[in-house]
């Protein structure tokens, strides 16, 4: 038995009729024979019921009978990965880029970059954390092909390496703001976290913080440097 779909043009409109049939032979010719019949149906549906009438039907799976006993979110990191893919950041940086540690390579120290991104997006925490985060994230299906090392010790290390190569950083980040998203530049936003709450100087701004006990009273500044307003 399987279904047999048979199409019909009204005006402009295709109209699809459904029916169960079953073969048979009658003076050596091959007739079918209804079994049931659906009646109008939709293309989907009528491609459904040929799947569940086909005789291979117990090879298919049910989706909706799948029980998932654990899954991972795939939409954020998608997302931002394609913006990476966007602005051919991580080709444009391994192709610049230079290590003046022999113990990381830069293709190394810019996977562990593109993870540390990943997590200040999605999970901002710790060095620490991201090494624990990442088992259950997919970055891994992003991050290319080879064995990727999170450890703390290749986490700092990476860390240099950007450091070391910040200057390449900088005018292509710009460049990027200002030609392919059409930023205003007389208006920059920079995130100093780390900086306003953990050391006694923001090198960015200038301004002198106040030291560790005396956090509570630090207020958000607002300075012009260079005709470009810098919110902090």
């Amino acid at each position: 038995m399987f279904v047999k779909v048979t199409p019909r043009t009204k005006g402009e409109k295709i109209y699809y009729y459904a029916e169960l049939v079953e073969a048979y032979r009658e003076d050596g010719k091959v007739k079918h024979r209804r079994i049931n019949y659906f009646g109008s149906v939709g293309k989907e549906t009528a491609e459904k019921l040929k799947i569940v009438y086909s005789k291979d039907f117990d090879s298919f799976t049910n989706l909706n009978k799948v029980e998932f006993p654990s899954a991972v979110p795939y939409g954020s990191f998608y997302l931002i990965n394609s913006i990476f893919e966007y602005l051919d950041m991580f080709p444009t940086f391994r192709d610049s880029f230079v290590s003046n540690d022999d113990h990381i390579s830069v293709p190394t120290a810019l996977k562990c970059i593109n993870a540390m991104i990943f997590q200040r997006i999605i999970q901002p925490d710790s060095k620490l954390a991201l090494t624990e985060w990442l088992d259950g994230t997919p970055i891994s299906h992003f991050l290319g092909e080879g064995k990727t090392e999170h450890d703390l010790r290749t986490i700092y290390r990476s860390l240099e390496v950007l450091t070391d190569n910040f200057s390449l950083v900088e005018p292509s980040l710009y460049t990027w703001a200002q030609s392919l998203f059409q930023q205003n530049m007389q208006e920059l936003y920079y995130d100093i976290t780390s900086s306003y709450f953990e050391s006694h100087k923001c090198i960015l701004s200038g301004i002198w913080l106040f030291p560790r006990p005396s956090k509570r009273s630090r207020t958000t500044s607002d300075r012009s440097c260079n005709d470009t307003r810098v919110f902090l």
